[in-house]
């Protein structure tokens, strides 16, 4: 099995990433998209202190997680589907 990324909101990074390994939790997933991914990768789902980006929402397996410091600690397991998806704000 796998893990599937759908990416929405996210310019130049493409829809959906299949990883035929699955990452042992959230921060792992961050961080092997951004090696996959390269420098835009890194613009669009990074910070300024190399951490998930705030302004990115987790989904995963239609749950969405909360922002917490340990949402990087939070497991996948093979089959998951994540959303990475910038939060649109203004009004």
């Amino acid at each position: 099995m796998a893990v599937q990324v759908k990416l929405v909101g996210l310019p130049d990074l493409g829809k959906t990433i299949e990883l035929e390994t699955c990452p042992p939790d959230v921060g792992h997933l961050v961080r092997t998209l951004v090696r996959k991914l390269g420098a835009p990768g890194a613009k669009y789902l990074l910070d300024s202190s190399g951490s998930l980006d705030p302004a990115i929402q987790v989904i995963v397996n239609d749950k969405s997680l909360a922002k917490t410091g340990s949402l990087a600690n939070y497991p996948l397991q093979d089959g998951d589907q994540v959303i990475l998806m910038l939060m649109a704000a203004g009004g």
